[in-house]
């Protein structure tokens, strides 16, 4: 039974450890600055237009 929790304790750091090393979002402010926009990808410019 100790086994499992300390395999659970090594589980669960592990998990925690990997989503706190995560990437920050890529950034980028539009309208002057005036929104900040997270994860939202460049819309093309054939599109835009």
């Amino acid at each position: 039974m100790a086994h499992r929790a300390i395999l659970l304790v090594l589980v669960t750091l592990s998990l925690a450890a990997a989503t706190a090393a995560r990437e920050a979002p890529a950034r980028r402010t539009a309208n002057n600055g005036n929104v900040v926009l997270e994860d939202v990808p460049e819309v093309p410019a054939e599109l835009a237009a």
